[in-house]
């Protein structure tokens, strides 16, 4: 007779296995951790490990696609709303971000210096490239929404939806200079305008892409930059 499945403990252990194997490879990078180190971390048989994952890179295909799901169920129900404005939309893609990385700042110190490590090239480029297929579509259908309205002018969404994902990019690859691969002590104050000044420029510019009045994003001053700062050296010490 055919093994009965319980799909939420089926769910649950491959979840299981998935998050002990990634903080493996986060830890030593991609092309150092074996199939046998990831059964030695996670406590499991081979043939349980092939049970839920058919190799090393479903491993970060799941990854990935978890991801995916946690952007989906943060961002669709806000993409969907009715009652929302496209600039209520834009300024809440940004939001929802912004909550997740203050939701999970103890994770996010832990992995920020791993996460950018050399060792982790492969892992990093194909994760940013998965989330750009994702999420910039999703910016586009907040801009032709913003078209329609008449209160967005841009001449191609699809487009500018890359574009706008762009500059994002280009913002966190510079917060993560300032905050993850800097070979010195930082210097709080300097380190929280820089921030700031990051944040308000990539706001700014978003802002003329789409043709929206300045100021029509919210902005993440330096104060805020510093109560950031402090809380990654509160999860830190």
């Amino acid at each position: 007779m055919a093994r009965t499945v319980n799909p939420e403990e089926h769910a649950a252990k491959r979840a299981e296995i998935l998050n002990t194997a990634m903080m493996l490879v986060l830890t030593k990078g991609w092309e150092r951790v074996t199939i046998r180190a990831i059964l030695k971390g996670a406590g499991i048989s081979k043939g349980a490990f092939y049970h839920y994952f058919d190799s090393k890179s479903d491993l970060l295909d799941a990854y990935i696609e978890q991801i995916r799901d946690i952007t989906h169920a943060r961002l669709l129900p806000l993409i969907e709303r009715e009652d929302l404005s496209a600039l209520e939309k834009l300024q809440g893609y940004f939001d929802t971000f912004k909550g997740l990385r203050t939701d999970n700042i103890e994770q996010i110190v832990a992995l920020g210096k791993i996460w950018y490590a050399d060792v982790n090239a492969v892992v990093h480029q194909r994760v940013a490239h998965a989330v750009r297929r994702q999420r910039a579509p999703l910016l586009a259908r907040i801009l032709e929404l913003g078209v329609e309205e008449g209160r967005f002018t841009v001449a191609h969404p699809d487009v500018a939806g890359h574009i706008l994902y762009t500059l994002v990019e280009v913002m966190e690859a510079q917060h993560a200079d300032l905050l993850w691969r800097a070979s010195e002590p930082i210097d709080e104050d300097e380190c929280a305008d820089t921030l700031a000044r990051v944040h308000d420029f990539t706001m700014w510019s978003i802002e003329r892409v789409i043709g929206a009045p300045e100021g029509s994003l919210t902005r993440v001053g330096v104060d805020e930059m510093h109560a950031i700062l402090r809380a990654i050296q509160e999860v830190d010490a």
